[in-house]
């Protein structure tokens, strides 16, 4: 009839009208194309994220900075040496050797990260340094029988270092030293005038300062 197509119309209009919606595959040239764009992409941001500042630290202190090392002059330790003898041809003489301030200790505060919101904290690994002395203790007179010897008794003590922690307060700009007592080892009696040195047992319990020292 006239007015109606036949099936073999339709069927052709139904293709052509499936052909035009359906998109075609991308080509090979194109998806090579692609492919390096992504890589370039994906470097930059690789790149930006590793030139980014870092972040501040968790809570409410912000950005810590940088503070030390420090080494601050302490005040005079005083130290007593134990009792010993000394000996005079066959005599043993007793002798007690008197306190003794040492000077010229240092603490020192090594470098670490602070908080200037939080001021005051607790700082391990301060070090204490004694330095090697010759201290001069007294003059005394040796006597043995007949024989009366006068000679000058010097404290000799070697250099010594001790770790300890503190408190530091940023805002007070003191330190205060945490367990301050501590023991020196190797110290000996020098007598002068029968060039002799007499070794002493450990001198312990001698105290560092307790109140804060400023920096």
């Amino acid at each position: 009839m006239n007015g109606t197509p036949d099936s073999n119309s339709v069927l052709t209009q139904a293709r052509g009208a499936a052909t035009a919606t359906t998109p075609s595959p991308p080509s090979p040239r194109r998806r090579m194309r692609r492919g390096p764009l992504v890589v370039a992409v994906a470097a930059l941001a690789a790149l930006v994220a590793a030139c980014a500042p870092p972040s501040p630290p968790a809570g409410p202190g912000g950005i810590d900075v940088n503070f030390g090392p420090v080494t601050i002059p302490l005040p005079p330790i005083e130290v007593r040496a134990p009792a010993t003898t000394i000996p005079l041809a066959i005599c043993n003489i007793a002798y007690r050797p008197p306190g003794v301030n040492v000077v010229g200790a240092t603490v020192t505060i090594p470098g670490i990260r602070v908080d200037p919101n939080q001021p005051i904290i607790t700082v391990p690994n301060v070090v204490v340094r004694i330095p090697q002395l010759r201290v001069p203790l007294s003059t005394v007179t040796l006597t043995c029988g007949p024989l009366r010897l006068p000679v000058q008794v010097d404290l000799i003590i070697p250099s010594t270092v001790v770790v300890r922690a503190a408190t530091l307060n940023l805002n007070a700009r003191t330190i205060t030293l945490q367990n301050p007592s501590f023991a020196i080892n190797g110290a000996g009696l020098g007598v002068n005038g029968l060039d002799l040195i007499i070794p002493l047992p450990p001198i312990v319990n001698i105290p560092l300062p307790t109140t804060a020292i400023a920096f």
